[in-house]
Order: structure tokens, then C-alpha cells, then sequence
């Protein structure tokens, strides 16, 4: 990966249900960095990686190094060469660390601001917003059941 500029790598944390998605949009709207998500980068592999694919329909857990993987194919973009955010990232300090410290050792001009968000929510509110999420079978847009969705 190559960059021109110095850049802010948030990273957002915490549980399914969370909020992590929700909260990261809206972080990377308001400091003008593209957003991405490890489900969604997922979703997108899975069309294209049978492993990945027969992976998530068994429920299995992908490894960390396949999700750092998919990860550095989509920073690699220039969009991101000044930073982004990212959610869904797995929950292991170490993966992140270890993944993180491979994205400035492939980039030594690059001065990476890392900054962590942990959210916190109890687990009945967890559990009660991942029973109302669907995905759009089609164009993978995550939404809840109980709002209103955007047409289309």
C-alpha cells in the first residue's frame, strides 16, 4: 500500500449488536474517511472464494489472517490512502496488533495514527438488535425490521 499523506486508522470494537456499523458511518461521514467493515468485505469474498463462502454458511469462524487479508486487499485502495475506518474487526488485541504492525511495516512513509473505540452495550440490547437485523440477500444492505427501510 502506498500514501501520500499521513493518516487516521479508526478502528471500532465490541460486540455483535453493538453498534459498531451505525457509529462507524457516522464517524467516517463526519471525518471525511472511507468506512469498511469486515462483514461486509466478507459478503463481498464470499461471491468470489468458495472456502470463504462454504465457511460463513457453516457458521465457522475465518481465520485471522484470511480477514487481515481481505482487509489490506480493500485499504490497498487509493480512497484510503489517508486514512479509514473500520469495523467488525475480530476481537483479539492480537490479530489487531499483529495486523496493524504489517500495514506500517509495508508502509514506512506513512505515519499511522491508530486510535481504538471500544463500544459497550448489555447483552439483552445486543441480542435484541441482532434479532431485528436482516441482510438484503441482493446488495448485502444490513437494516432493522422494526425501522423503516430506504426503497430499494
Amino acid at each position: 500500500m502506498t500514501t501520500r499523506d499521513d493518516g487516521a486508522v479508526v478502528i471500532m470494537l465490541g460486540p455483535s449488536g453493538a453498534g459498531k456499523g451505525t457509529q462507524s458511518k457516522r464517524l467516517a461521514q463526519a471525518m471525511a474517511l472511507p468506512h469498511t467493515s469486515s462483514g461486509d468485505l466478507l459478503r463481498q469474498f464470499k461471491r468470489k472464494d468458495n472456502y470463504i463462502a462454504e465457511a460463513m454458511r457453516k457458521g465457522i469462524l475465518i481465520s485471522h489472517d484470511l480477514i487481515c487479508s481481505v482487509i489490506f486487499s480493500r485499504i490497498a485502495h487509493p480512497d484510503c490512502c489517508s486514512g479509514f475506518i473500520l469495523d467488525g474487526f475480530p476481537e483479539q488485541a492480537e490479530a489487531l496488533d499483529e495486523c496493524f504492525s504489517d500495514l506500517k511495516s509495508r508502509d514506512q512513509k506513512r505515519n499511522v495514527q491508530l486510535l481504538a473505540i471500544l463500544l459497550i452495550v448489555d447483552q439483552a440490547t445486543a441480542a435484541q438488535r441482532l434479532a431485528d437485523r436482516r441482510i438484503c440477500p441482493t446488495c448485502t444492505f444490513v437494516y432493522d425490521v422494526r425501522k423503516p427501510a430506504a426503497e430499494g
